[in-house]
């Protein structure tokens, strides 16, 4: 099912993370979205990282990067600690 759903979404236009901000910026958009990076910009050759469905679009991507940030700075304090150990 997860792939029938993938494969709709590809079909449909794609934006960059800062085009679809804009676009949902203000607006409670409910739907599916994908997040995925694309080996051929305009092409169908994507590799799909995660597929979500939210009541607010915007919002849940917004929690996306927020969390990936957090991610980001785990993992340097982490080599940070490991530099600090040698």
């Amino acid at each position: 099912m997860a792939a029938n759903i993938c494969g709709g979404l590809l079909n449909k236009s794609w934006r960059s993370y800062n085009e679809a901000m804009a676009m949902l910026r203000g607006k409670e958009v409910e739907g599916l979205y994908l997040i995925g990076k694309a080996r051929h910009w305009g092409g169908l050759d994507v590799d799909v990282l995660y597929l979500g469905r939210s009541e607010d679009i915007y919002k849940r991507l917004r929690q996306h990067l927020q969390k990936s940030r957090e991610k980001i700075q785990d993992i340097n304090k982490y080599l940070q600690s490991i530099d600090k150990s040698k």
